[in-house]
């Protein structure tokens, strides 16, 4: 009963958005669909910094060089295609090492300045401060750099639980309430499912707003490297973590889930 009549708040409030622009803390479920002569330009947005301009990298982690495998009785032809298969997966983890991967991003994009945001390096618990320094039709051409500031596990966990919850919290919303002039924020938390998107609005209450801001900040501190600026963040992004925890629904439990491959390591010990 308790979470029919959350859901019909929830929808209430979608329904209230579309007619009368009602203040949420929420962000609205982005689509990846943003066509620009015909080509997804958020999808391509997302990638340049998933794989940070590299299309060797993105090969490599989507199994673009997997060996066909076609079954045969034949017993000698099984054996090779096996081998092949072994060989493959052995080069596979040892090219993923060479290409980073970001399944957790934070974007910043504008009409005035070029695309930047921050990821999560999973071997050392660092943030990683990344920006398109060249945006070119294809990925061979476009230049992405990074810049990785190492910060304490429990200031990691922190800001990735709400980038989580960021996403986990969002909502359909009329998308002409979705047009901001200026800088739009971008969040994407990539799962077993695939990539989930939640992107900011023009109906943002003091919460939302501040949340953003939060990230953006967050995002200077680590181009900065200035680990000062970061930690008078916290006490901001515990206020929103408390606030944001509240917002999700009844069957969606966060504890214990696995932020990232840091927290599954760990989990191993």
């Amino acid at each position: 009963m308790k979470r029919t009549t959350i859901l019909i708040l929830l929808f209430t409030l979608i329904a209230s958005n579309s007619a009368g622009q009602v203040k949420t803390d929420r962000f609205f479920v982005s689509p990846t669909q943003s066509y620009h002569r015909g080509e997804d330009y958020f999808h391509y947005l997302v990638e340049s910094f998933q794989y940070e301009g590299s299309l060797e990298g993105k090969r490599w982690w989507t199994d673009y060089y997997a060996p066909r495998y076609r079954y045969t009785t034949n017993k000698k032809k099984q054996a090779k295609a096996e081998k092949e298969r072994e060989a493959y997966d052995k080069k596979q983890e040892e090219m993923k090492k060479v290409y980073p991967y970001h399944r957790i991003l934070f974007l910043v994009s504008s009409s005035f300045n070029a695309p930047y945001g921050f990821s999560y390096s999973p071997q050392d618990t660092a943030l990683v401060y990344l920006r398109i320094n060249k945006m070119a039709p294809t990925m061979e051409k476009t230049v992405v750099t990074a810049t990785k500031m190492k910060v304490d596990v429990a200031v990691y966990d922190s800001i990735q639980t709400l980038h989580m919850l960021t996403v986990y919290t969002a909502v359909p919303m009329d998308p002409t309430f979705t047009q901001l002039d200026g800088e739009r924020y971008h969040f994407v938390w990539g799962d077993w499912l695939g990539n989930r998107y939640a992107r900011s609005h023009d109906s943002a209450t003091s919460t939302g707003k501040k949340l953003q801001g939060t990230f953006r900040n967050i995002c200077i501190s680590v181009s900065n490297n200035d680990s000062e600026r970061l930690s008078a963040l916290m006490p901001t992004v515990h206020e929103l973590l408390a606030h944001y925890r509240t917002l999700l629904l009844p069957d969606v439990p966060v504890d214990g889930w696995e932020l990232d491959m840091y927290r599954r390591k760990t989990k191993k010990l």
